[in-house]
């Protein structure tokens, strides 16, 4: 019996931090921005981390390391420019206390924006993150 309820702890265990990542990010998979969302993680070469927000905010952390803030704007531009011809656009870079961040957005906004916020950490180390917000109607 012992043996049984070890197995429970440990599949909870390990099954329970996977599950927090899936519901942060089913809203953002669900969004008209998820081809964008994909596209961008494979240009940074990017690797999933747990966001430590609210859950309730659609939104996707992620770290880069061997890398600057710069080199991703550059990649995020060109990602962008990739999906203009489906009318997305980036909005004006803005900075503070050492995190950029741009919104992203399809045409007339109806479909929401999608912010990226993205922070030099340590040496060639950027953690970033994607949040989805839907169009208020």
């Amino acid at each position: 019996m012992k043996s049984v309820r070890r197995i429970l702890v440990v599949l909870v265990a390990t099954i329970l931090p996977l599950t927090s990542v899936s519901f942060a990010r089913d809203g953002i998979d669900a969004s008209p921005f998820a081809p964008v969302v994909a596209d961008l993680l494979t240009a940074f070469f990017a690797t999933e981390t747990t966001c430590d927000g609210l859950a309730d905010i659609d939104e996707l952390c992620f770290v880069v390391p061997a890398a600057g803030a710069s080199y991703l704007a550059q990649q995020l531009e060109r990602v962008v420019l990739e999906h203009r011809p489906a009318g997305l656009s980036l909005g004006e870079w803005r900075a503070a206390n050492g995190v950029w961040a741009v919104e992203l957005e399809f045409g007339d906004a109806r479909r929401g924006t999608l912010e990226i916020y993205l922070a030099e950490v340590s040496d060639a180390v950027v953690r970033g993150v994607m949040r989805y917000l839907p169009a208020v109607r």
